[in-house]
Parts: structure tokens; C-alpha cells; sequence
């Protein structure tokens, strides 16, 4: 009887500890939605977008590589909106950028940094951003996707001849 309890009590201990996930994220993205031009609508909206785009972005696992938290990719994007269509429906633009270290140095450089000028989505707010790269979803997460991968893409082509092909690949079939 002794032995049960002590055994239970091990267990309740264990179930308090945290576990770390054995996945990892490979973006560390800040993401910024600028809606300035746009008048009077809920402001709320454009806050939770960027929350909601952040979120995607940082917490997807978008290959079976481990990243440590600092060899994660840093990246930015930033979403311009210039019209809402409608309540649910925007126009803009969206910049994506990502940089890594340079080997041996203290300062990054510029893998990425690309404009679209015409970038049409729909988002509805509180509604999950979801993506599977198998099934189109909504326009705005297959771009992020897309861009995701093509980020990925060229880090890892920074390190190895092609090592970035697989995933310029997955980004090629998104699109």
C-alpha cells in the first residue's frame, strides 16, 4: 500500500513539470499590419490580425528540422492595407523580409526582401488561420506559407548548395 501511494504521488509531482515539445518552430517573425488609410472601421480588427498573422507565422512547424530558439530565422513582414472591401475582405500591400548572421561577424545580412504591391486576402477576426499544403485554405495563409517556406528555402540554401530545393519545392506547389 505504501509503495501506491509513493508511486502516486511521483506521478502527481511529474504531471506538474513541464515537458518540452519535441517540434519547433523555425520563424521568429514580427509582423506589423498597418491600416492607416483605412477609415472609419473597427480598429480592433487590424490588432487582431496582426496577433493572429504573428501567431501563425512563429508557431507553425513548417519542417521536421529541430531549431534551437536562438537559430531560429528571424524575419519580418509588414501588411499595408490600403482598402477594405468589405468587412472581411482588404487590399494592400505586404513587405517580407529575413536575415540571418554572417558567419563570423556581429552583424546579419539580407536573405530576403520582397514587395507586393497587390496583395488581395480575407480575414475574418477570431476565425483560426489554418494551412495545409495539401488543401487551398484562404488566400492569406497561403501566401504567409508561401513565404514561409521561400524564407526557409533560402536560409538553408545559405548553409548547403540546394539545401533549400525541398522547400522552394513545397513553396512552388502553394503556389
Amino acid at each position: 500500500m505504501r509503495h501506491v501511494v509513493t508511486i502516486s504521488w511521483l506521478l502527481i509531482i511529474l504531471s506538474f513539470l513541464p515537458f518540452e515539445k519535441s517540434e519547433s518552430q523555425e520563424l521568429n517573425c514580427s509582423v506589423q499590419v498597418s491600416a492607416q488609410k483605412i477609415q472609419g472601421s473597427n480598429r480592433q480588427v487590424f490588432q487582431t490580425m496582426q496577433k493572429s498573422i504573428y501567431e501563425f507565422m512563429n508557431n507553425t512547424v513548417w519542417t521536421n528540422s529541430v531549431f534551437g530558439f536562438n537559430e531560429r530565422i528571424d524575419c519580418s513582414i509588414l501588411i499595408n492595407l490600403t482598402d477594405q472591401l468589405s468587412a472581411d475582405e482588404f487590399r494592400g500591400t505586404i513587405q517580407i523580409q529575413s536575415r540571418r548572421p554572417a558567419y563570423s561577424t556581429t552583424y546579419n545580412t539580407t536573405m530576403l526582401n520582397f514587395v507586393d504591391n497587390n496583395f488581395q486576402f480575407t480575414y475574418v477576426e477570431f476565425e483560426p488561420l489554418e494551412f495545409d499544403p495539401n488543401t487551398y485554405m484562404s488566400n492569406l495563409t497561403s501566401v504567409l506559407a508561401f513565404y514561409a517556406y521561400l524564407i526557409i528555402g533560402f536560409d538553408y540554401d545559405s548553409f548547403s548548395l540546394n539545401g533549400g530545393q525541398p522547400y522552394f519545392e513545397i513553396a512552388e506547389r502553394i503556389v
